[in-house]
C-alpha cells in the first residue's frame, strides 16, 4: 500500500504532522520502497549520462525552507552552484535513504528468521 503525505499513517489513522513542501509517497512496503528506489536511481543515472560538461557546469541558485514560517514555504533562494553540486546532494540523499531501506529491509527478515 502506497501512501503519500500529508495523509494518514498506514497503521493507526494518525495524521502525519512531517512538514513538506510537497507529497512525499510513503511506503508500507519494503519491496515498493526498493523498487522506487532503483527506478530514481536509473532515471538519475540517465539523466546524469545525457548531461555534457556544460549542462554541468551551469549554476543554478539553490532554495531551502523559509525561516519561521508555517506551513512551510519556499525560502530566499541561495548562491548559486554548478549543477554537479545539486547532484553530489542527490547523490548523498540516495544513500542516505537506500542504506534506511536496507537496513529495514534487513531487520525485518531477521525478526522473521528469529521468530520475534
Amino acid at each position: 500500500m502506497r501512501h503519500r503525505l500529508p495523509g494518514r499513517d498506514a497503521h493507526h489513522g494518525q495524521r502525519l504532522d512531517i512538514p513538506y513542501l510537497t507529497d512525499h509517497p510513503v511506503f508500507t512496503r519494503a519491496a515498493e520502497a526498493v523498487t522506487a528506489l532503483r527506478e530514481g536511481w536509473q532515471r538519475l543515472r540517465e539523466a546524469i549520462e545525457r548531461a555534457d560538461d556544460d549542462q554541468l557546469e551551469v549554476a543554478t541558485a539553490g532554495y531551502t525552507y523559509a525561516a519561521g514560517v508555517l506551513p512551510l514555504a519556499v525560502g530566499p533562494p541561495g548562491p548559486a552552484r554548478p549543477a554537479a553540486h545539486f547532484i553530489a546532494g542527490t547523490l548523498t540523499e540516495v544513500d542516505h535513504h537506500g542504506t534506511q531501506i536496507g537496513a529495514l529491509r534487513d531487520l525485518y527478515a531477521w525478526r522473521h528468521i528469529d521468530g520475534r
